[in-house]
């Protein structure tokens, strides 16, 4: 099955459903990173990717790794960039299992050849200037050189993996009657992507201009009257985020309205969770006695809401639980959680925060029961100024958040965003990456960490203090869409 290009949002419904089922997952170098967020969490996967001078597995070890697998009873997807049957070796796969009786199926890709040109505003035929295309490798068999290379006679040609014989395809241009020097054509370098970058040249000059702007693979070379079109018909350049790499770190099922929304402002967006919740399956009892006992609910976030009901269902418990009770939520994803259960907060706290909680309370709440169902690491301001001001409270750590095992290694870049939204994702973030953080300092590249709410950001400047390094912080007060993107599009 095919990946795509890079930009994780042009796999194929069809991809998608299949993903999310397959037992093994054999994926090569080049295919977006975040698909492999859709995979079951039990699923197998492997990188079986072929760079120029590395191999992880040989052609032969993966044809033997899908028959292995197959012979244990497990469903396979064969994942690779682009289309499968595009330059890849699909074809070799597909006869090797065919000789081997093992059944198959193809689910096609967007190939890099129709995408990239289209990310760079380039059509690969246009009525007045090109009503051919072909498709040609840039990689020959060993031993052969372009001289002994046919080339097909088309208006438009698109060359994948054409930077590492740039050179030798350049004067094998040149000896055909079609090309000359001034025949226009351009290097579309890592299409689809944060890093895209598209070259505009001609043949004689297209060599010495790569040279200088040090593109290296993965690239594809245009040749032909159409390249021209690049510098006014481009569009992704205009998108607001464009060349950004937004690497979220939060659940996936917490980031699906923030992935949208920066994808649709020109980002690349990488997820990346840093954290998983785990729920404390020993605190039920004690959430139904507090709940019983407590005049006031106070929820701090949507997972403590989402742990709660589940309490409840298990004893075949309901939202009937809290008649009579008055319930303040802390954030408007907290009150959205809410309501999926059928209930209306009484109170939503202006501040995304406990302050905004505490800043409309009476100082005297003498006779209050308050219950608070509550992460294990939430902040103690919220209990100890409700104590202090002469109420009973039962806080319950409903769950936890626990460090989680990276699906894929991530290589940090100049110009990623990583989006914090706790200090405790902070403190997983600079565990994980404090090492590697230092060559942003080296280097005077920056990168830039995105906190949610001035808690995040107060940890995140403590955690700074024990790191050499130059990092552009911001933070973002509204926890929404909306203010998230103002924040990242105004100062990063």
């Amino acid at each position: 099955m095919g990946a795509g290009p890079g930009d994780a949002e042009l796999l194929t419904v069809k991809a998608q459903r299949i993903l999310k089922t397959v037992d093994v997952v054999l994926y090569d170098f080049l295919v977006p990173p975040s698909l492999l967020m859709l995979c079951k969490p039990e699923a197998k996967l492997m990188c079986v990717g072929k760079r120029k001078g590395f191999h992880s597995k040989t052609q032969a070890q993966i044809h033997k790794l899908i028959q292995n697998w197959v012979q244990k009873g497990c469903s396979v997807a064969r994942l690779k960039g682009g289309d499968p049957l595009m330059f890849g070796r699909g074809g070799e796969e597909m006869e090797f299992l065919r000789s081997r009786g093992i059944s198959y199926e193809v689910v096609p890709g967007v190939s890099s050849g129709f995408a990239v040109p289209a990310y760079a505003g380039i059509p690969l035929t246009h009525r007045t200037l090109s009503t051919s295309v072909a498709f040609v490798s840039a990689t020959l068999k060993r031993g052969k050189t372009w001289k002994q290379v046919p080339l097909p006679k088309a208006d438009t040609l698109v060359f994948f993996m054409a930077l590492t014989q740039l050179e030798g395809l350049v004067q094998r241009l040149l000896g055909d009657d079609l090309w000359t020097l001034n025949t226009p054509v351009a290097v579309l370098y890592k299409g689809t992507t944060a890093a895209q970058e598209t070259l505009s040249a001609t043949l004689g000059t297209v060599v010495q201009k790569t040279k200088v702007h040090g593109l290296v693979t993965p690239a594809l070379l245009m040749v032909g009257r159409v390249t021209i079109l690049a510098d006014s018909l481009k569009w992704r350049e205009s998108l607001p985020l464009f060349g950004k790499r937004i690497v979220l770190c939060r659940q996936t099922e917490q980031s699906d309205e923030w992935k949208q929304g920066f994808q649709a402002l020109g980002a690349e967006v990488l997820e990346y969770p840093l954290l998983s919740i785990e729920f404390n399956k020993n605190s039920g009892p004690r959430a139904l006695r507090a709940l019983q006992k407590a005049n006031q609910v106070v929820f701090t976030s949507a997972n403590g809401v989402r742990f709660l009901f589940q309490i409840l269902f298990e004893q075949r418990l309901d939202a009937r639980q809290f008649y009579g009770k008055v319930i303040m939520v802390v954030g408007q994803k907290t009150a959205e959680a809410l309501e999926k259960w059928g209930l209306k907060a009484d109170f939503l706290a202006k501040k995304a925060q406990v302050e905004g909680i505490l800043d409309t309370l009476p100082t005297d709440l003498k006779g209050q029961h308050f219950f608070l169902p509550q992460s294990a690491r939430s902040r103690a301001l919220l209990k100890d100024t409700l104590v202090q001001r002469g109420a009973q409270v039962s806080a319950v750590a409903l769950y936890k958040p626990v460090a989680k095992k990276p699906l894929f290694s991530l290589e940090l870049r100049p110009n990623d965003v990583i989006m914090l939204t706790s200090t405790s994702m902070a403190e997983v973030f600079f565990e994980k990456f404090g090492t590697s953080l230092k060559q942003f300092f080296e280097s005077k590249k920056r990168l830039t960490l995105c906190c949610i709410g001035p808690v995040t950001y107060a940890g995140v400047m403590a955690l700074l203090e024990k790191y050499p390094i130059q990092l552009n912080v911001v933070f973002a007060n509204d926890p929404s869409l909306e203010g998230v993107l103002n924040i990242i599009t105004e100062t990063v």
